[in-house]
């Protein structure tokens, strides 16, 4: 087991290395290179930082839909009262008096059919209109 962490340590030194050879190369003989380089490398990180604090953290998160279970007993409001004096139901004749006849019933006339007429005449023409 020592032997297996001491070949990784030796692999990671030997990276390093080379790591460190390159970029001393580069610092020594090609400045401009190693100086395009870091200022690329600066300018991703700079990006980054951006856009890791443009974003909102104030929106809201949209999660799916979850079933909820209700645990407490629902409580329905109270119904209100009805007065005494209000009627919720009434009884109607079987028959209409001839006091109600004359006071609540009135022939149609002929102007009143024809209205209803040409009212219905002109429903149904539409309706055909739109059939296919």
């Amino acid at each position: 087991m020592a032997s297996l962490f001491d070949s990784i340590k030796d692999g990671f030194y030997t990276v390093a290395d080379g790591v460190s050879a390159f970029v001393t190369d580069l610092w020594q003989n090609k400045k401009p290179v190693f100086i395009a380089i870091c200022a690329l490398i600066l300018l991703v990180v700079i990006l980054l930082i951006f856009l890791c604090f443009s974003i909102d953290s104030t929106q809201p998160v949209y999660k799916a839909a979850e079933k909820t279970e209700v645990s407490d007993f629902v409580y329905f409001p109270d119904i209100p009262e009805i007065p005494d004096e209000y009627g919720t139901d009434r009884q109607t004749p079987d028959h209409w008096s001839d006091a109600d006849v004359e006071k609540w019933f009135s022939e149609p006339d002929d102007s009143m059919l024809k209205s209803l007429s040409n009212a219905n005449t002109l429903r149904i023409q539409k309706l055909l209109e739109a059939a296919p």
